[in-house]
């Protein structure tokens, strides 16, 4: 066998495996929000408590990272400037 067409054969292989994992990890992430439907449908009150604490501690982590984030390139400015 040459190593030209073992190096195809590696790579429709290479594909074909890639190609099987990206629908197997589509059918997992579907089963999995499949089940977080039902949990919703079945808990609506605790559902809506988790969610609305999710959107909180999620805003909250937005802010940290902004005003980090702005805390960094002012340090950085005054690192350079030599103020």
């Amino acid at each position: 066998m040459s190593k030209t067409v073992l190096h195809s054969l590696l790579h429709k292989a290479s594909f074909s495996l890639q190609t099987f994992c990206v629908i197997c990890v589509n059918l997992v992430v579907a089963t999995g929000l499949f089940y977080l439907a039902e949990l919703v449908e079945e808990y609506t009150s605790t559902s809506a408590r988790v969610i609305k604490y999710m959107t909180y501690v999620s805003y909250h982590v937005l802010l940290y990272a902004i005003d980090y984030e702005q805390v960094r390139v002012e340090a950085k400015h005054s690192s350079r400037t030599g103020v």
